[in-house]
């Protein structure tokens, strides 16, 4: 069986609380003038802000990163603890280092963008170039832009297409896992982003031999 050639990976993120003091200062919608509401509406909108943090790679933590080899089902999972995400990312970087190719869903502009930028931060040697060229599949296919053929704003994600190739419901969405981490459950998002590591392989598998 072939071992170390194709690795499907999944990242979770959370906000960096490290970055908060970095977001600009949010401001009231100026139709208001009760003191309550407007110090209301400054709430909502710092709480929309502070979810909006692990969007965005700049401002983002990885707390959860998980791969699998789509040919040995062989599975690594990695949590972000107590140590710095530098730590975390000499782990993930080791554990790529052997593979030749990759496959992920969104993780041209997502995923491999918040590992190259996380990186240079922390001042992480990177063990591989991922390919994130839009047009040219390289040594990296995502499985998003092969369906939705490289339209940035086609609809559909990974949930999507597994209800509708395999009939599989997500349990936990990608919204939640900033709650799930605050409230401590860890081993949640550990399952949840191998689930998705899972379907990434189950998709590549199906696309085999007609996209790919």
């Amino acid at each position: 069986m072939k071992k170390n050639i194709l690795c499907a990976f999944d990242l979770e993120m959370i906000a960096n609380p490290d970055m908060v003091d970095c977001l600009p200062e949010v401001k009231p919608s100026g139709t208001l003038k009760d003191p309550v509401k407007i110090q209301a509406d400054i709430e909502k909108k710092q709480a929309k802000q502070y979810a909006d943090m692990g969007l965005n790679p700049h401002t983002n933590l990885i707390c959860c990163a998980s791969f699998q080899d789509v040919y040995t089902g062989e599975k690594q999972s990695f949590m972000l603890d107590e140590a710095e995400e530098g730590v975390l990312l000499c782990d993930i970087w080791e554990h790529l280092e052997p593979f030749q190719l990759f496959t992920s869903f969104n993780g041209m502009s997502f995923d491999i963008e918040c590992l190259k930028f996380h990186s240079m931060v922390a001042g992480v040697k990177m063990s591989k170039i991922i390919s994130q060229e839009k047009y040219r599949q390289g040594n990296h296919v995502d499985l998003r832009m092969v369906l939705s053929r490289n339209n940035d704003y086609a609809k559909g994600n990974q949930g999507y297409f597994c209800k509708l190739l395999f009939g599989e419901e997500k349990e936990i969405q990608g919204s939640e896992i900033q709650g799930l981490w605050d409230a401590g459950k860890f081993d949640k998002i550990k399952k949840h982003c191998e689930d998705d590591v899972e379907q990434v392989c189950k998709l590549y598998k199906k696309l085999e031999g007609y996209y790919i």
